[in-house]
């Protein structure tokens, strides 16, 4: 048994399911988390987690504010020595053999400070360590790049889990694998039904409303809090089982394009139709390499003319079979490289 120190980016639930997908990998080993916000949720798994401040993006109606989130950033950096100072004295005394952050800013900057290395875990080096760019939104990918390099400038090396797998810049320094989705995802049994899932937090109301409304699908809608249903529109409360059922036996997907959800919607065969947010360069990779692979649709708003929705559904069965010919889960090589780094 080997001592893991975890930190996660708290301002999602994708990092701290992907979290918890290694954490379920791992287990027989001692992991100790840190982080804040979402990733308080692994303490009701039975882990620790260390408390931290979370340094994540402000989203409103669809579209990253830049401004907040700057402002947000210069709050932090007025903590950052204090904050770091404690977590390394915590990895002093719980002593892990390997140190992993999930795009979580103060793990490797304490590590740092110990002259210890930290290997990074996650999903967005695929956009700055691979070398597929796709055609278009360049002043968002340089802003990602821009807080990349400011959020995680000390890993060792990256473990990138991605859906699509381009290759690597630096093989030597990084590992690419497929999806890791948690153990509840592959316990589901999928079926074909006839509602869609949308998960759209911080999108407009109206907008998606305009959308979905009339149409002879249920769309069952989260991440917009507790509404009253509206015709064939259903809004769901927060609850990860109810959210599993509906997934495992919906028709299609409708997402921001957020790696997590991309994870097990693909993993379900579940076509995927994606909404990135405006800025969100991560997203809007996901969202182009969805279309491009063929296993959904990629739209930059959400004013569609219905023609657009038609046309999508009536290439689902032709998403699912490219769906279906592709193994995206990583979880087993993912398990022996991580052997591989407490081994050496």
């Amino acid at each position: 048994m080997a001592r893991i120190l975890y930190g996660i980016q708290g301002d999602a639930g994708g990092h701290v399911n992907r979290a918890m997908a290694v954490a379920e990998l791992l287990r027989g080993h001692e992991l100790l988390f840190a982080g804040g916000g979402m990733a308080e949720r692994v303490r009701s798994a039975g882990y620790d987690c260390v408390p931290l401040p979370v340094v994540g993006t402000r989203v409103h109606n669809g579209e990253l504010r830049i401004g907040a989130t700057l402002r947000d950033f210069a709050r932090m950096l007025g903590a950052q020595a204090g904050h770091v100072r404690r977590l390394a004295e915590i990895i002093t005394a719980f002593d892990p053999k390997v140190i992993i952050t999930d795009y979580e800013y103060f793990t490797p900057r304490a590590a740092a400070r110990l002259g210890r290395t930290c290997v990074s875990l996650d999903h967005q080096h695929v956009v700055s360590r691979t070398a597929h760019r796709p055609p278009g939104q360049i002043p968002a990918r340089y802003m990602l790049l821009t807080a990349m390099r400011a959020l995680l400038p000390n890993v060792s090396g990256c473990l990138i889990s991605s859906f699509h797998q381009p290759p690597l810049v630096d093989p030597a320094r990084d590992r690419m694998f497929g999806t890791l989705p948690r153990s509840d995802v592959p316990a589901l049994q999928a079926g074909d039904g006839d509602h869609a899932v949308a998960y759209l937090p911080d999108c407009d109301l109206r907008k998606i409303t305009a959308l979905f409304g009339g149409r002879r699908r249920e769309y069952r809608v989260y991440g917009q809090g507790k509404r009253s249903r509206q015709g064939n529109i259903i809004f769901r409360e927060p609850g990860r089982e109810q959210f599993l059922d509906d997934l495992a036996s919906c028709a299609y997907v409708v997402s921001c394009g957020g790696h997590g959800l991309l994870t097990e919607a693909l993993y379900l065969r579940k076509p995927c139709l994606c909404f990135p947010r405006r800025l969100l360069y991560e997203q809007y990779w996901n969202g182009y390499f969805v279309q491009h692979n063929g296993y959904g649709r990629c739209f930059m708003r959400f004013d569609l003319p219905p023609d657009a929705m038609d046309g999508f559904e009536a290439s689902l069965d032709a998403y699912k079979t490219r769906i279906a010919a592709h193994n995206f889960d990583g979880r087993e090589d993912l398990r022996a490289c991580i052997a591989g780094l407490l081994a050496s």
